[in-house]
């Protein structure tokens, strides 16, 4: 997800290097169904020396051509890279590289219903690996070259995401 353009991107190193949770409205449908518009996610500094990364996690990070990005980790590299997805793309980000990521999101909670879901908790994590390894399978499976052609029609795609989202839609609402 990108973050809103209401939002000034100059501000998020500051307030990162301050060690500063900072939080942000989400107006995105890249990282649909976990997160939604309206929600509000909390971010906080982090880097793969400052605590552990793993696949599930959703990290804050600039992108080679200088975009705020906030996507979910499919995959630890044992380069200590990371792959990296928006939860409703079927491409990956490519390969993270440690300073590129500038935070992890914490907490998110859900607009309307200000339901909180604490992205540290060990259960909250277990869940997010989970999304994180059907990512994996979307990948692997529009990668086919057998699959590929269909890509182009709108529900082959619909139905290639649907295990993950009602996966995301059971476990967090």
């Amino acid at each position: 997800m990108e973050l809103p353009e209401s939002f000034s991107p100059a501000l998020i190193p500051d307030l990162l290097r301050r060690g500063s949770p900072f939080r942000f409205l989400n107006r995105g449908r890249s990282m649909s169904p976990f997160l939604r518009p309206g929600d509000t996610i909390t971010i906080m500094p982090s880097s793969p020396d400052s605590g552990k990364v793993g696949a599930g996690d959703i990290l804050l990070f600039q992108s080679e051509e200088g975009r705020w990005l906030l996507h979910r980790v499919v995959r630890v590299v044992s380069t200590g890279r990371f792959l990296t997805k928006a939860d409703a793309a079927l491409r990956s980000d490519g390969e993270l590289k440690p300073d590129q990521i500038r935070g992890k999101a914490r907490e998110v909670e859900r607009g309307g219903s200000g339901k909180i879901y604490r992205l540290d908790s060990t259960r909250t994590r277990r869940r997010n690996s989970l999304i994180a390894l059907l990512s994996r399978g979307e990948l692997k499976i529009a990668g086919s070259p057998l699959f590929r052609p269909f890509l182009k029609i709108p529900l082959a795609r619909r139905a290639l995401r649907f295990p993950k989202w009602v996966l995301t839609r059971l476990l967090f609402g």
